[in-house]
């Protein structure tokens, strides 16, 4: 690279020196021939004794060697040599005008300067020194030749003198002039140099820049796209040719509103994004996830003078997260199905052993009993079987590994809401333990998330498990972790999930759920950071910051005893309650248009809207589900709806009546009120009943997990009648 480099840098110097020399050619007659024509005016006027014949044939040698000069030059020989012939030649043409003119006393002497300048120029010190010399000979010697002649007047002591005077001035011009040229060459060298390394770093930085993997985009200070580079092009579906110079609304409008919009606020309010997740519709209906970070330029004069942002297509990313999860998924479910293949164990042994003491009884009998027994003990064989297979292959809810974020946002203008996201904003950054309260489906997780995305660990893993979702001595192995051999099934030693969120945030949904046992170890976690697995003796810090959540009255339960009161203590050191949705009415349009949009992209069909006559009765409706309850009723909507307008028809019979009762029947209600367990009680029995007995989907519609109304039914003890069917005995 510095052999190229050097051999380009030569090749502009040489073809620097073959234009400037070729111009001097092209000057020195026009010189000589003012210079002698100034010596012809004298002529005539008798100033000078040499005839205007003999000027006007020093002129016409001059051209004559230019002449030759010119076909050397073009004939492409050593123009170093040719150089040195016309110095030379200079000199003795300079010498003959001086010694014709009158030798010591003639003005022409000053042609010297004029050659030396010129000698020096293109052979830097040394040929200027060398230029000088020669000059300093040749003058004295054309004086004295013109003294010979008679032309001149000055005394052999006088020209001496002349002489003296005129090699010094010859050699101080022959010194400064060359050493001007050699600093003037040099400095061209290096403006050279400096600009060739220019040249190179703009063709390797727009290289770079047009084939980076990222997109890239520019704007400047008048809102105009200035740059966009060829991975932009391919991940937004557009052309530089056809944005470049166009103001940023019209370039990116659209699908692509967003990203206008967001380097809009760049120039106008300095405001930055980082890492910020859009999604967008393309032509083709290919919808591409990205992400997005903006950078403000600022001048110190100027402020803002434009804006630069880099995205990047995330589809890859997002499959790879997506089969993360699902790998992690397919690993609780494989650690879940051992737990509850444990739980079942011990019964199936014992009916087992039972099975074959009867066997033993029966031996030489026939009839009924001996084929009764030979049924049990078929149907308990395929009973185990059928267990092992569903929990292998049956995927179970409550266990959730996820990174940071969700691509949701909490959204309403209400006041409870603004109360929420004021203190989020208050206590993100701290490490303070949160207490999240609030009724089902409210989105405390949503909630949790938001706070561990404005924290200071918002790098690190967010985790959240649901205690609700697991039976006891599962939940305490998926918290704390186990040893290989703690119980059946634990074949490898595992992390708990609070040890997999190190270094970032861990939420426990549900935490009234837990067990003594569980809530022990958990106060050991907030007070010395510091957890035991299961089956072991050694102590594992921790580094989290732990948020809880509920949606009971755990001072209540803290009263009761079935709650430690400690703990309770530790959790709620900040409490953030979460207002349900029918106290906060005015965010029910807000949430409505987000869910449908969310819910007809994923469903990949055409947006829908809802009719105003539907949004009176979402708005008359209660909400005792809240928002996960709002969710499902707009996702059957959607699906129910053949038409682009969502009527009241689709909607369920709950809300499409709830028009005409603005504050419609409350359905489930927190335990916190015991005056409200008999219509908490109604309320999932009358869900049932609408669900023609299926459990999954009352829960669904309800807003709770299938396990939060299992256990709660257990609790009325309305379990074995609805196993039995009798539900219309129960209502």
């Amino acid at each position: 690279m510095k052999r190229e480099r050097e051999a380009f840098l030569s090749e502009v110097r040489g073809a620097g020196d073959r234009h400037r020399l070729r111009t001097l050619i092209l000057v020195r007659p026009v010189v000589a021939t003012l210079a002698l024509g100034m010596g012809m005016a004298f002529s005539a006027a008798g100033v000078i004794s040499l005839s205007v014949a003999g000027f006007a044939g020093l002129i016409l040698l001059a051209w004559l060697l230019t002449g030759v000069f010119l076909l050397w030059f073009r004939s492409g020989r050593s123009l170093r040599a040719l150089l040195l012939l016309q110095i030379f030649l200079d000199a003795l043409l300079i010498a003959a005008i001086v010694s014709l003119t009158g030798g010591g006393e003639s003005q022409f002497a000053l042609l010297y300067l004029i050659l030396i300048t010129y000698a020096a120029s293109f052979l830097s010190l040394r040929g200027g020194v060398l230029t000088a010399l020669l000059s300093s000979l040749l003058f004295p010697g054309a004086a004295y030749l013109s003294r010979l002649v008679g032309g001149g007047s000055l005394g052999g002591l006088d020209l001496m003198l002349r002489a003296g005077l005129n090699a010094i001035s010859f050699l101080l011009m022959g010194i400064l002039a060359g050493y001007l040229s050699e600093r003037a060459a040099k400095a061209s060298a290096a403006l050279e140099e400096a600009s060739q390394a220019l040249h190179s770093v703009r063709l390797d930085t727009a290289e770079i820049l047009r084939n980076m993997g990222s997109g890239l985009v520019t704007v400047d200070a008048r809102g105009q796209v200035v740059y966009f580079n060829r991975a932009g092009e391919d991940i937004l579906g557009l052309r530089e040719q056809t944005i470049r110079g166009r103001p940023v609304r019209e370039a990116f409008a659209g699908p692509l509103s967003d990203i206008g919009r967001m380097l809009l606020e760049g120039l106008t309010t300095g405001q930055a994004y980082q890492r910020q997740e859009l999604a967008f519709r393309r032509s083709d209906g290919t919808v591409i996830p990205i992400g997005f970070s903006t950078t403000v330029l600022l001048d110190p004069r100027q402020g803002r003078h434009g804006v630069i942002a880099i995205f990047q297509d995330l589809r890859e990313i997002k499959e790879m997260e997506a089969r993360v999860r699902e790998a992690d998924r397919l690993a609780a479910f494989g650690e879940l199905a051992s737990g509850v293949l444990k739980e079942v164990e011990e019964p199936l042994a014992a009916i087992r052993e039972s099975l074959a003491v009867l066997g033993e009884d029966l031996v030489g009998r026939s009839g009924p009993a001996q084929r009764s027994l030979e049924v049990i003990s078929h149907q308990q064989e395929k009973l185990t079987a059928i267990l092992k297979s569903f929990f292998e292959a049956t995927p179970q809810e409550g266990l959730r590994r996820e990174p940071p974020g969700g691509g949701r946002r909490i959204l309403g203008g209400s006041q409870g809401i603004r109360d929420v996201l004021e203190m989020i904003t208050r206590v993100a950054e701290t490490e303070s333990t949160v207490l999240i309260l609030g009724e089902s489906g409210t989105g405390k997780e949503l909630v949790a998330r938001e706070l561990h995305a404005r924290s200071r660990r918002r790098e690190g893993p967010f985790v959240s498990i649901n205690c609700g979702a697991l039976p006891e001595t599962l939940l305490e192995s998926e918290l704390f972790g186990h040893l290989r051999g703690s119980f059946t099934g634990a074949i490898r030693d595992k992390d708990g999930l609070l040890k997999v969120a190190e270094g970032g945030t861990f939420f426990l949904d549900e935490v009234s759920e837990t067990s003594p046992a569980v809530q022990v170890k958990l106060l050991r976690v907030l007070q010395e950071r510091e957890l035991v697995p299961v089956g072991g003796s050694k102590p594992v810090k921790v580094d989290i910051r732990l948020i809880s959540a509920t949606n009971q009255d755990l001072e209540g339960l803290v009263k009761v005893g079935k709650f430690r009161a400690d703990l309770f203590y530790r959790l709620n050191v900040i409490p953030l309650r979460i207002p349900p949705l029918r106290e906060r009415k005015e965010d029910v349009p807000v949430l409505a248009h987000s869910v449908l949009q969310r819910i007809c992209e994923g469903s990949k069909v055409s947006p829908k809207r809802l009719s105003p006559e539907a949004m009176d009765c979402l708005l008359g409706y209660s909400w005792p589900g809240n928002v996960r309850e709002l969710e499902n009723v707009l996702e059957r909507a959607v699906v129910m709806e053949s038409g682009r307008t969502i009527r009241p028809d689709v909607l369920p019979r709950t809300i499409s009546g709830a028009a005409k009762v603005p504050f419609g029947r409350q359905r489930l209600l927190v335990l916190s009120d015991a005056g409200r367990k008999d219509k908490e009680k109604d309320e999932i029995l009358a869900a049932i009943r609408e669900c023609g007995g299926n459990k999954s989907l009352a829960a669904k519609n309800l807003g709770i997990s299938y396990s939060t109304m299992f256990r709660k039914l257990r609790g009325y003890g309305l379990v074995k009648d609805l196993q039995n069917g009798s539900i219309s005995e129960a209502l």
